[in-house]
């Protein structure tokens, strides 16, 4: 249970998230009804214990984990490092690109400004 910003009470359902082979992957707190949700199992109460178990809904729990390989969340983290980096070069040359119209719009600009100059020195004299 817990207390929103105008005291009410809300009553929070617990769910274990599963992936595709029923292994726990999150444990979910949450005031929405997820019972019937494909992925998710209700459970009592907030419970860690339940992370990387096969959920079997004859059987229940299983007391084998199935942890993650290390390999594998690495693969992934790398996998979004290389996403973030790509994107990253690309809005890099993007920032370039704008950065040289910029210097080139001045560089004429200073040009026509020199040339003014110029021309207003030459009627001065």
């Amino acid at each position: 249970m817990i207390i929103n910003e105008r005291n009410n009470k809300i009553k929070l359902n617990y769910y274990a998230r599963l992936k595709e082979d029923n292994v726990c992957i999150e444990i979910v707190s949450t005031p929405k009804n997820l019972k019937g949700v494909k992925g998710y199992v209700p459970i009592p109460d907030y419970n860690e214990t339940l992370l990387y178990r096969k959920y079997d809904e004859v059987t229940g729990w299983s007391e084998e984990r199935y942890e993650p390989e290390v390999d594998a969340v690495l693969q992934e983290r790398i996998q979004e490092l290389e996403e973030t980096n790509s994107n990253l070069i690309q809005e890099n040359i993007e920032l370039k690109l704008a950065l040289a119209e910029l210097a080139e719009s001045n560089e004429t600009k200073i040009t026509e400004l020199q040339i003014a100059i110029a021309e207003l020195a030459e009627r001065g004299a």
